[in-house]
């Protein structure tokens, strides 16, 4: 439990900082564009680690994938500020370690209990950064409870509850082609960047 709500603190919250710092420099369409790496960096960090062979498949879904990104974070115009491009890359590559090192925390766990322990911890991390650096305004009106409170059901709590969506298929396949049974990284966390509200 406590591993758990420690890797919330540390990897979803810092992962979390990551994304929106690199929103601060780029669009927030691109900079979910290069978050959704993810799913090549989880490939290939299997691919090192465990040194088990990518399929030609998952090779040629990385090379495409990479290739979309570069031509989506690509500077055609010249406006693309490159610390955005490479926070926002950062944030793929971290959120790739966070599900691999919360695939190794949580055997046995129920998804809803590992969900809420990391969602909480990165609660706790962000609401103790909010109350020791400033900047957490809370909303001053009902419409705006009502928006944070719609925020919190529908990226924090639906996810937890619902059935899983197989939004994570890219996910799957990375992981199968690493390693020798298919395995999924995230249908039972199901917990993603933009779940951390406080």
């Amino acid at each position: 439990v406590l591993a758990l709500i420690a890797w919330g603190m540390v990897g979803h919250a810092g992962q979390s900082l990551i994304f929106f710092s690199a929103l601060r420099h780029i669009s927030a369409s691109l900079t979910v564009v290069l978050l959704y790496t993810c799913p090549a960096f989880v490939a290939i960090l299997m691919w090192v680690f465990r040194r088990r062979r990518l399929a030609i498949g998952s090779l040629l879904a990385i090379g495409l994938a990479m290739a979309g990104t570069w031509l989506a974070a690509g500077p055609l115009d010249g406006d693309v500020d490159p610390m955005g491009v490479g926070l926002g890359l950062l944030a793929g590559l971290w959120y790739a370690v966070f599900l691999i090192v919360l695939d190794r925390l949580t055997p046995g766990v129920p998804g809803i209990l590992s969900g809420s322990l990391v969602i909480g911890g990165a609660a706790l991390t962000t609401g103790l950064a909010a109350a020791i650096l400033g900047g957490f305004e809370p909303p001053q009106t009902a419409a705006g409870w009502a928006a944070l409170l719609g925020m919190v059901l529908t990226a924090t709590a639906k996810p937890q509850v619902a059935p899983p969506v197989d939004g994570c298929a890219t996910i799957r396949g990375a992981v199968s082609g690493a390693r020798q049974q298919p395995e999924v990284v995230t249908s039972r966390h199901r917990t993603d960047p933009s779940s951390t509200f406080v």
